[in-house]
């Protein structure tokens, strides 16, 4: 019996993690076109917002969502937090 229950948990387990992970590359894609919306609005904190949540998406590896977060910070005139970013980056 606890033998039957550890398996039934394992693949509910198993299937959580697969249904998230299919989610992720949506949700991402989503941010990415929220935030660049925004920026042709020049709403630049609001896309900084949706860039970050993409780029937290990808455990923060997206070159595409960086570069979203350089161009909000450059709308914004935060012109050390651009300079800073662009640093990190590859």
């Amino acid at each position: 019996m606890r033998r039957g229950r550890r398996i039934a948990t394992l693949a509910l387990l198993t299937l959580t993690a697969t249904v998230a992970a299919q989610d992720k590359p949506d949700a991402y894609d989503e941010h990415m076109r929220q935030g660049d919306a925004q920026i042709s609005r020049q709403m630049y904190d609001e896309a900084l917002k949706e860039y970050k949540k993409a780029y937290s998406l990808t455990d923060k590896t997206s070159l595409e969502a960086e570069f979203g977060m350089a161009m909000a910070y450059r709308g914004l005139g935060a012109h050390k937090n651009f300079v800073d970013l662009m640093s990190t980056t590859g």
